[in-house]
């Protein structure tokens, strides 16, 4: 071989520049941030809805166990109730909402996401927390929560 052709064939090509990322680099990574994406948004979905169905049957629950403990204790010598509305929840003082004192009511805002069943009004009677049998049923469409109550007052969830 010739010392030109040596030349030509050992001939190295200039370096190429190291700075950024090359296109097919960014389509890759952009594919595997889209099929994260994909797979995770549906669990962060069902992990929203699950959360606002515990928080809703949280809120009744204390709301109840608050009338309930109001009612043993005598608290301004009458009985306590909770109110559920369909957008709010409201714990108040007297024998029937309707009846109440309104300057001492709890009010809570209902999220509109959940599906309550059951009685609209829990009265608990004053020094013995006694109230009628009652159930509620708390739905979101996938997964439900029941809370009962007995004639004693005892809420079980």
């Amino acid at each position: 071989m010739d010392s030109a052709a040596l030349f030509a064939f050992t001939k190295r090509r200039p370096p190429r520049s190291l700075n950024g990322f090359t296109l097919i680099e960014l389509i890759i990574v952009l594919g595997v941030v889209g099929i994260l994406f994909g797979i995770g948004a549906p669990v962060t979905v069902q992990l929203v809805r699950t959360y606002s169905l515990r928080s809703e049957r949280d809120t009744i629950v204390t709301l109840l166990e608050w009338a309930r403990s109001q009612s043993l204790l005598n608290a301004d010598q009458s009985d306590h109730g909770v109110n559920i509305s369909s957008n709010t929840y409201t714990g108040f003082v007297g024998t029937t909402y309707a009846t109440r004192q309104q300057n001492t009511d709890l009010v809570y805002p209902r999220s509109n996401t959940v599906t309550i069943t059951g009685p609209t009004e829990v009265v608990f009677q004053s020094l013995s927390g006694r109230s009628g049998a009652h159930s509620f049923v708390i739905s979101n469409g996938e997964k439900q929560y029941t809370i009962t109550i007995n004639q004693e007052g005892s809420i079980v969830w």
